[in-house]
């Protein structure tokens, strides 16, 4: 038994029941195997092989001389980002972990300020949008399409009509404010020049937060609060602010 389970021991009492079941002993036997494949395995897995875990493609070709500026650049060779179409990114495992660690530190700043994370639709009716007037003033950056009913929606770019129809639907009281809603999340613009990298694509990962207030005194002291949140979060960053 100590040649089959490549040298672990086993008490004597273990066996000298003979009225033990048989498939108790398999089962016994299995475990000591798999927890000795499993420590063995662990020890010889070279690092190589961890890194490969991870699907970080490698760059084997150079940019176009046209492509945007070094950032976009190092993203694409250190395998952040793949180029989908024009103005249209595939985020690798590697952005997706960095996107969902900046999240977090989002997250926590609007939350210290009273801020209530949302999750809005991203296709839209017409209908607040030509309220609004900005059906037609928004030109053709705006994602427009027709379902099968031939009923007009669009490609959210924003969202300032669709908090503002729940707050006013929702909201009865001055006592409910102030709110302060935020989502993140996709948005699409029809670029005319979708030729600068993340910074101008079609589709874009955004964070844009609402605030509703009383009075006009207590909307600046939200404008404050939330400035003052950004400019915490840029320096978790290690970013520089103007």
């Amino acid at each position: 038994y100590q040649r089959r389970v490549r040298g672990a021991r086993f008490s004597p009492k273990m066996f000298a029941c003979k009225k033990k079941p048989i498939f108790q002993l398999k089962k016994i036997l299995s475990v000591k195997k798999t927890v000795l494949f499993f420590s063995n395995t662990q020890a010889k897995v070279p690092p190589s092989a961890l890194r490969s875990r991870q699907f970080i493609p490698v760059q084997q070709h150079n940019l176009k001389d046209e492509s945007p500026g070094v950032g976009h650049k190092l993203l694409f060779k250190a395998g952040f980002i793949r180029q989908s179409s024009a103005g249209i990114y595939q985020m690798l495992p590697l952005a997706v972990k960095t996107i969902q660690k900046i999240i977090r530190i989002v997250d926590q700043e609007m939350e210290d300020i009273g801020g209530l994370k949302m999750q809005m639709p991203k296709l839209m009716d017409s209908k607040l949008w030509k309220a609004t007037g900005r059906w037609e003033s928004s030109g053709k950056e705006l994602f427009r399409l027709k379902d099968r009913k031939k009923e007009d929606f669009c490609l959210g770019p924003t969202h300032e009509e669709v908090f503002t129809q729940l707050v006013a639907n929702e909201v009865k009281s001055a006592k409910q404010l102030p709110l302060r809603l935020y989502q993140i999340g996709d948005k699409f613009r029809d670029e005319i020049r979708p030729r600068f990298g993340l910074m101008r694509g079609r589709e874009f990962l955004m964070k844009d937060m609402y605030s509703f207030d009383d009075t006009k005194e207590n909307s600046y002291r939200a404008y404050n609060e939330v400035s003052n949140a950004y400019k915490l979060i840029f320096k978790k960053l290690q970013l520089n602010t103007l």
